[in-house]
């Protein structure tokens, strides 16, 4: 009996070192504890959670700031059988090493990042899942928007996939290995994301209100959305509590815009890497029946959306933007 309790205790305290260790810590307006490693100390001996470094250069609005790091140190080497990737990929790795992952005690390290000044977004990318699959009914769907502008020469860290891609137990980490960008997120807290639902009978095209919904649309639906560091490294903006979890079937319009125009997207398209939609476009339109949502960015109220349709099954399926 002894020994099943011990068994039953250690098996309880292994799933909750592994939750606390492989899930983001939640977005915080105070993100100087993104690069803070505690060792315990009074109060219990309480350890800070261990959070993701930052990888990729950002830009940062006046809202926003980041405590600069003294230095780099890189102690635990990755030692793991690399779960989740192919044989190929490993060799790569392993030819390439040494590698050290994120969200270990003992590695730190830091790309570079500056104020956001007066540049502009070059463009906006929204997440791939938006693009191309449907929201099904009473699901959580992942919502995640990343800003790039254009920069000169700023460092970032060469990051690589080292366990479990694409889940929510993907490591990643770095070899040391420092590259120049000519690209750089833009931060910013105010970032705001509205889901509004279309009516049975839409206006020919919703009116943007400066209080941040469409006019014509039905009640903005609230959600949880702010910066998050991601475990390669970039400052994004995403939903917290597993992202947007719709209740009803229908069209819906996902709408992301910073008050007071803290952001600039004026000078804005929209780019997955593959297609670009140019900045002029501004469209109104419920999302197809294929379920591939259209990102679009509206320059003349500085704000980007896209259209999706919300399904009870299913949800694949539907070609990505045009």
């Amino acid at each position: 009996m002894k020994r099943n309790i011990f068994t039953i205790l250690f098996f309880a305290f292994s799933i909750l070192l592994v939750d606390c260790y492989e899930h983001p810590v939640e977005p915080s307006k105070d993100q100087s504890i993104i690069h803070k490693y505690g060792s315990g100390g009074g109060g219990g001996g309480h350890t800070e959670t261990l959070v993701n470094n930052l990888s990729f250069p950002a830009l940062l609005a006046s809202d926003y700031s980041l405590t600069k790091l003294p230095s780099n140190s890189f102690l635990k080497i990755y030692v793991g059988d690399y779960p989740g990737l192919t044989a190929s990929e490993i060799a790569a790795l392993t030819t390439t090493g040494p590698w050290y992952p994120q969200k270990t005690e003992g590695n730190y390290w830091q790309a570079d990042y500056a104020s956001l000044g007066s540049n502009f977004v070059s463009f906006v990318d929204w997440g791939d899942n938006i693009e191309s699959m449907n929201p099904v009914l009473n699901r959580p769907f992942r919502l995640e928007v990343v800003l790039f502008a254009a920069v000169s020469s700023m460092t970032a860290y060469n990051m690589a996939l080292l366990e479990y891609p694409s889940s929510l137990n993907e490591l990643q980490g770095t070899n040391t290995t420092t590259y120049l960008s000519n690209w750089a997120t833009v931060a910013t807290n105010s970032a705001k994301l509205v889901i509004q639902k279309f009516p049975l009978n839409p206006p020919v095209e919703p009116v943007w209100n400066v209080n941040g919904y469409w006019e014509g649309l039905e009640t903005p639906s609230n959600i949880s959305f702010a910066m998050e560091l991601n475990i390669a490294g970039k400052l994004i903006y995403g939903a917290s509590e597993g992202g947007w979890k719709p209740t009803e079937i229908g069209n819906y319009r996902i709408t992301f815009y910073t008050p007071s125009n803290m952001v600039d997207l004026s000078h804005a398209i929209i780019d997955n890497y593959a297609n670009y939609i140019s900045p002029s476009t501004i469209a109104v339109s419920a999302a197809s029946s294929e379920g591939a949502g259209f990102p679009i960015v509206d320059v003349n109220n500085n704000l980007t959306y896209v259209d999706v349709k919300v399904v009870t099954s299913g949800g694949g399926g539907g070609k990505k933007g045009k």
